[in-house]
């Protein structure tokens, strides 16, 4: 399974595989497609020191190989990841709470709403958004949205 994510200087490829006696990792997909997003942006979350815009690109010739008997890959695959920081790119990246702001921002909805589904107050959404706004460089959040709109498939 392949996945890639075109950002708008590079492109970024995960690939999840299985062996020829365990080959169910297309179903897997399919049935859990999202826990292969969050495992990577968990993988990002962590190993962001090494992989940083700043210290240039990795590109590594050979795999990182974790292997899973069926039963524990189920349960690490059902888990929640334990991420601080979603990186997107170029070291930008978005807080827990920015996260879910984003996903219903990204689905259309206003502060207000994002605020009633959230139960926050529509102060520190406004809040999360001008922050936002600051860490992306955009002056509108219209633009913000716009910025973000390419990582929709990851954020879900």
């Amino acid at each position: 399974l392949h996945m890639y994510q075109r950002l708008h200087d590079s492109v970024e490829i995960f690939v999840f595989t299985g062996t020829p006696d365990n080959s169910g990792i297309l179903n897997s997909f399919l049935n859990e497609g999202s826990i292969y997003r969050k495992f990577i942006f968990h993988f990002k979350d962590k190993c962001h020191e090494i992989i940083s815009p700043e210290k240039g690109k990795l590109i590594t010739k050979s795999a990182i190989d974790i292997s899973f008997s069926d039963k524990a890959a189920k349960g690490l695959l059902r888990e929640e990841f334990n991420i601080n920081r979603f990186y997107l790119t170029n070291g930008s990246y978005l807080t827990k709470q920015e996260m879910k702001c984003v996903k219903h921002l990204l689905r259309g909805k206003t502060n207000k709403e994002i605020a009633n589904v959230l139960d926050l107050s529509s102060r520190t959404v406004e809040g999360y958004i001008e922050t936002l706004k600051e860490r992306h460089e955009c002056a509108t959040k219209s633009q913000l949205v716009q910025k973000l709109f390419q990582f929709k498939d990851l954020i879900g």
